[in-house]
């Protein structure tokens, strides 16, 4: 079982994959910045998401307006419900 899911990009024809530091708890994160990824960059010609055992450093959060934001996995609060 993965740790956490990385966004993975690939800009030639070489087969390779490349990635950043960033680590989601779900594919459904790492894939969605992996597109948000390949949309600023023009030389990306495919995306993906692929399992990592590096834990997970960043949350991808739907808004009500639309735009996903990223926050430090780190910096988030963990609240108890009673």
């Amino acid at each position: 079982m993965s740790k956490s899911f990385k966004p993975v990009v690939q800009t030639d024809n070489s087969g390779q994959w490349y990635d950043n530091a960033l680590r989601f708890a779900t594919h459904a994160e790492a894939y969605a910045s992996a597109s948000a990824l390949a949309g600023r960059w023009l030389l990306v010609r495919n995306f993906d998401a692929v399992e990592s055992d590096d834990p997970v450093t960043h949350v991808l959060t739907k808004t009500d307006e639309g735009p996903w934001i990223m926050t430090d996995y780190k910096k988030i609060e963990v609240t108890t419900l009673n």
